[in-house]
């Protein structure tokens, strides 16, 4: 049986390692992990709706990106090297 995943909607903090941290508008619910190549794309304090799941065998949770719904930053400067 497949589990169940809820969404939730909030802001994600970006590690520098490349991961992240979802942050819930639902001050009761916990922070959940997001992994770094769930993480293409997103930057600190994006506005995003995450699918939420419990990890296997633990109480710590997992998310996936499932929307952008508002970037913090909409502009960037610099130089791209190919």
């Amino acid at each position: 049986m497949k589990k169940a995943k809820r969404e939730s909607v909030g802001i994600v903090k970006r590690h520098p390692d490349g991961f992240g941290f979802f942050v819930s508008d639902d001050p009761d619910q916990v922070d959940v992990y997001i992994p770094r190549q769930a993480m293409k794309g997103i930057m600190t304090n994006d506005r995003v709706r995450v699918r939420v799941e419990r990890e296997h065998g633990g109480d710590r949770f997992r998310g996936e990106i499932a929307e952008v719904l508002s970037r913090a930053v909409t502009r960037v400067v610099g130089q791209y090297h190919q």
